[in-house]
């Protein structure tokens, strides 16, 4: 079983505030949390670094959804959970 210290969760939204409450909630549950302001910075970085994506749909530039699609173009297998 994985332990939570070992799951890394990204989290994508354009609010900075509920970026930061959410990264909160997660460390404070024993998770690694990183926030993206928007698609296109998360998509700068490696995605295979994270277990888990929280994404908002509606960001601005590219949605989640249309990230979400490209991910799993891509053949990411990284589980979604959608704002």
């Amino acid at each position: 079983m994985v332990t939570p210290q070992a799951i890394s969760v990204a989290i994508v939204d354009d609010d900075p505030s509920l970026c930061r409450s959410l990264a909160r909630l997660l460390k404070a549950s024993g998770f690694e949390a990183t926030t993206f302001l928007s698609a296109e910075t998360f998509l700068e970085r490696d995605t295979r670094d994270f277990d888990c994506l929280v994404l908002d749909i509606q960001l601005g530039g590219m949605s989640g959804l249309d990230l979400g699609r490209q991910l799993a173009t891509d053949g990411s297998k990284v589980p979604v959970i959608y704002l």
